[in-house]
């Protein structure tokens, strides 16, 4: 029976409509009341005290040794609500060892994330906003030939870095644009062919598809590879006039570098919606995003707004519930591990704790 399981739940502002779910098929003994994020301690003393089953967690959730160690024998999972999960990296050799499962939830979050990519790149290749304090100014005095052009989508060069769910849904929007689409990943394996039949792209190294092309748009995991995968270094085989979109993870980018190389005309442009040391932004982006974007602000920051579509949020909130019952049901096979457990799960390295029933 899953009923009597004690569940946790840490991730802030939770949908309701989840946790009716869970308190249906569970004992939620532990629902975070406030907006902000708990801290280690406070994470460690709910999942002692509580005598919890399992938690869902949130991407700001970073989950450590500590806070396994406090768990009790029948700790059976930690469930987060987002698809990147190097908040849970420092403990998957701890979970392994000791039967926990960890779960994400992949592909809930690729069409919102993709949308925030195309429309951030919008905001430069067709600058909207320039357009509009035009208008609020009292300049527009009628229809000119050359008035306020810009780049526009068609014809402009777009570089993927990341081939996965997202850089090839994003490659999908790009093609309807008409836009030339490169791309570059460090796994072979990615695209799958149906990707590579449906969309017109060519795979180039990250040197070349850097060098030639408009944008570079970087939807990459956060892992030892791609850590400072853009620096100075980059930025410099970039064009004077290319821009950079960062929505994968902050730390992929180097933001001194982004800073400098902004201010010197290194690249014309960065669109970021996450950041190096989030929460905090560096203050040199924050000084580049003064301006108005395209006329002389040459910065456009999001607050992590990736996953902000509502239908996203929710779908996320129910994926981790969902690897939530699955866990404490037995259910192992159902659950969205994390790549390195699904991987020692297929090769026998791993086995979830099975208490009870479950």
């Amino acid at each position: 029976m899953t009923k009597s399981a004690k569940i946790g739940v840490i991730a802030p502002e939770f949908p309701k409509m989840c946790l009716k779910t869970l308190s249906q098929n569970c004992e939620v003994a532990f629902v975070h009341p406030e907006k902000t994020k708990m801290s280690e301690s406070e994470i460690a003393n709910v999942v002692r005290e509580k005598g919890l089953r399992g938690i869902i967690v949130s991407y700001a959730d970073k989950i450590t040794p500590r806070i396994i160690e406090a768990a009790s024998d029948d700790f059976q999972i930690v469930s987060t609500n987002s698809v990147g999960y190097d908040h849970l990296r420092g403990v998957i050799p701890d979970a392994t060892r000791e039967g926990i499962a960890l779960t994400h939830a992949p592909g809930v979050l690729t069409n919102s994330v993709a949308e925030l990519t195309m429309t951030m790149m919008g905001i430069f290749l067709r600058p909207m906003m320039v357009g509009h304090q035009y208008m609020l100014e009292g300049k527009f005095e009628g229809w000119r030939q050359n008035l306020l052009l810009s780049p526009g989508f068609e014809g402009t060069v777009l570089g993927i870095v990341g081939m996965g769910r997202i850089g090839a849904q994003v490659a999908r929007l790009a093609q309807a644009y008409d836009m030339e689409i490169l791309y570059n990943d460090i796994n072979p394996k990615k695209p799958d062919a149906f990707v590579t039949r449906m969309i017109s792209m060519e795979r180039l190294s990250l040197r070349e598809l850097l060098k030639r092309s408009d944008v570079v748009t970087l939807h990459v995991d956060l892992n030892e590879t791609s850590r400072g995968l853009i620096g100075m270094k980059e930025l410099g085989q970039m064009k004077e006039t290319a821009g950079l979109i960062n929505t994968s993870r902050g730390p992929v980018v180097k933001e001194d570098d982004l800073v400098k190389a902004l201010e010197t005309g290194v690249i014309g442009w960065a669109a970021l919606d996450v950041y190096e040391k989030e929460p905090a932004v560096h203050p040199g982006l924050l000084e580049l995003g003064k301006g108005i974007v395209g006329a002389g602000g040459s910065v456009l920051l999001q607050p992590h707004l990736g996953s902000g579509a509502r239908r996203a949020r929710l779908a996320m909130a129910d994926q981790a519930v969902e690897n939530l019952l699955h866990a404490v049901k037995g259910e192992i096979d159902s659950m969205q591990l994390v790549p390195e457990l699904d991987l020692a799960l297929k090769t026998g390295q791993f086995e979830m704790r099975r208490i009870g029933n479950s």
